[in-house]
């Protein structure tokens, strides 16, 4: 991966990711951020027991852009996912 300004500006395929990087530092690496999730639950009792629960999930609530693993040796540059959400219903039966 080039850490040289210029050489990443000038590239179509890292252009959009140069404001989300400081490849002026020694090493380079992502800039700061700071994402946010929220859970929220409820679970279900008959008696003593425990029957249903539910979960609903919003993951990256701003929707930030950023990056993560930047220049890794395991992995290469990875955006983080967009907002997501999701609900999960379990039941014992």
């Amino acid at each position: 991966n080039p850490s040289d300004p210029a050489t990443v500006a000038a590239d179509p395929d890292y252009r959009d990711l140069l404001p989300y990087v400081d490849l002026e530092g020694d090493p380079a690496r992502v800039r700061p951020r700071t994402v946010s999730d929220l859970a929220l639950g409820f679970d279900g009792h008959r008696g003593d027991r425990r029957r249903w629960d539910v979960m609903f999930q919003l993951a990256n609530v701003a929707n930030v852009t950023a990056l993560y693993n930047f220049q890794s040796v395991f992995v290469g540059t990875r955006l983080i996912a967009p907002r997501t959400a999701s609900v999960k219903l379990r039941v014992w039966f």
